[in-house]
């Protein structure tokens, strides 16, 4: 008597599988960027495969079953209710068990969600600059603080004039910003940029997809030159002799600057040059009405020409003169 058995399968090679993932961290936060995380898989054919995704503790969150090999799997940080997650880490877990009872499991671990929010701000220590190599007020210095400093991939600060052209850019990353950034008046090329009204945008990409975009809100002025000085007289041929008739100097002045003037002075120089009388302040001056005396009541020479000098300096140390 011959005996056959029925036909017996030997699996040796347990199942296989390959799982793989172009970033780790996402914000499932509806902003368009890494809203989901996206696992590239392939496996060898099996009769089903378990993919799962865990929190901290080893509970499901999420599941999936593929039959015969696995696909790509996309996780949009929701659970099995439709809610998302906590933020916090994760793991993706994927195993299958052959005929034969061989059992493959792989694991993706590290999987950090953050939906926080990423908010920035940049602010310009002055108003004013005056990049002229004088030593003051030389350079501006923009304050950069980001709430979040963990997890920056890149940044930059955009320096742009009044009609959007960018003419100097700063950058970094990854890793947090340690250091305000400091701006001499140059552009990219090194030439000194001209004067005018800038603004400051910075702009912070962060792992897990936000990206931070905040212009500061005030303009800086860069400023090289003196106030701009116009002089007005009233009262011309001056006699001030108390008959009633232009007895009086009236002085106008106009000081025009991108910068506060810091100061001015007005001073009145007789025929032998000599200083007469003088006049000074702070801010753009009112107009000034003299009765042609020195300090010391002394009354002009008459049929004299006498000289008005007037100079001006900003806020930033530009100065100015101009002779009437």
């Amino acid at each position: 008597p011959k005996a056959v058995s029925n036909p017996v399968f030997l699996a040796l090679t347990p199942p296989a599988i390959a799982i793989r993932a172009s970033y780790l961290t996402f914000s499932p936060d509806g902003d368009g960027r890494k809203d989901t995380l996206k696992s590239e898989q392939s496996s060898s054919s099996e009769e089903t495969w378990e993919g799962a995704i865990l929190d901290r503790s080893g509970k499901v969150v999420v599941k999936r079953t593929f039959t015969e090999g696995v696909l790509p799997f996309e996780w949009d940080g929701r659970d099995l209710a439709g809610n998302v997650v906590p933020d916090g880490t994760y793991r993706y877990r994927a195993g299958s068990t052959d005929e034969a009872g061989n059992l493959t499991i792989r694991e993706l671990t590290n999987i950090v969600v953050d939906t926080r929010p990423t908010p920035v701000t940049i602010i310009a220590a002055d108003k004013t600059f005056s990049p002229n190599g004088d030593g003051r007020f030389d350079t501006v210095k923009f304050f950069v603080r980001t709430t979040i400093s963990e997890g920056i991939s890149s940044w930059t600060v955009e320096i742009a004039d009044r009609d959007g052209r960018i003419v100097r850019t700063f950058a970094g990353g990854p890793g947090p910003i340690t250091d305000d950034v400091v701006w001499d008046g140059r552009d990219a090329s090194g030439a000194a940029a001209p004067e005018g009204a800038y603004k400051a945008r910075l702009t912070v990409s962060y792992d897990k997809g936000n990206l931070a975009v905040q212009e500061a809100e005030s303009s800086v002025s860069l400023d090289t030159t003196g106030p701009k000085i116009t002089v007005a007289l009233k009262g011309i041929p001056f006699s001030p002799d108390k008959d009633g008739t232009n007895d009086l100097l009236t002085i106008g002045m106009t000081m025009e600057d991108p910068s506060p003037v810091l100061l001015w002075n007005a001073d009145i120089v007789d025929p032998a040059g000599t200083p007469f009388a003088a006049f000074s302040g702070k801010g753009n001056p009112a107009p000034l009405v003299w009765d042609g005396r020195s300090a010391d009541g002394e009354l002009v020479q008459s049929a004299e020409d006498y000289r008005l000098d007037i100079s001006a300096m900003d806020s930033v140390g530009n100065r100015s003169a101009v002779t009437s």
